[in-house]
């Protein structure tokens, strides 16, 4: 089965404001509230690398449409 980034994307978006809501809302011990907080890191990433790459295709095809 082939996952989409798009899918990814939105996936990681929900997953990334439940570490924010359970960080703000919950009394987590430290070690806990690292975990969440690098978890969180790791998806923040994982999007951000998503979107320059989303942002890549865009401009390669302006660049097509300007040709």
């Amino acid at each position: 089965m082939i996952i989409k980034k798009e899918n990814n994307f939105e996936n990681n978006i929900e997953t990334l404001k439940k570490i924010v809501e359970k960080l703000e809302n919950e009394n987590n011990n430290l070690e806990d509230s690292l975990v969440e907080f690098e978890k969180g890191i790791k998806l923040y990433n994982e999007c951000n690398q998503i979107l320059k790459n989303a942002e890549n295709k865009i401009q390669i095809l302006n660049e097509k449409l300007e040709n």
